[in-house]
């Protein structure tokens, strides 16, 4: 970004497991995050899809906008504080 400042944006992978009865579902979640700094050059220069990651601290935010059409448009994208390679 202008500054120098680096930023990562990426999604987080996890599956949940739901038994209900005899059956076994898997539902698969995506999360946007987003990552600063020295932290964000580290996880482009570092990680690749598939690898894990432990999300050790984040804080959920709301990003609002609004289209070329004018409608308002929101998403909850969590800022990673910390984490450590698994």
């Amino acid at each position: 970004l202008d500054g120098g400042k680096k930023v990562c944006h990426f999604r987080l992978n996890f599956v949940e497991v739901i038994k209900t009865g005899g059956e076994t579902k898997k539902e698969y979640h995506y999360l946007p995050c987003v990552i600063w700094d020295t932290a964000a050059e580290y996880i482009c220069n570092n990680f690749k899809m598939g690898d894990l990651i432990e999300i050790k601290d984040a804080t959920a935010r709301r990003d609002m906008w609004k289209t070329e059409s004018g409608e308002k448009r929101s998403k909850i994208v969590f800022r990673i504080n910390d984490f450590a390679a698994i």
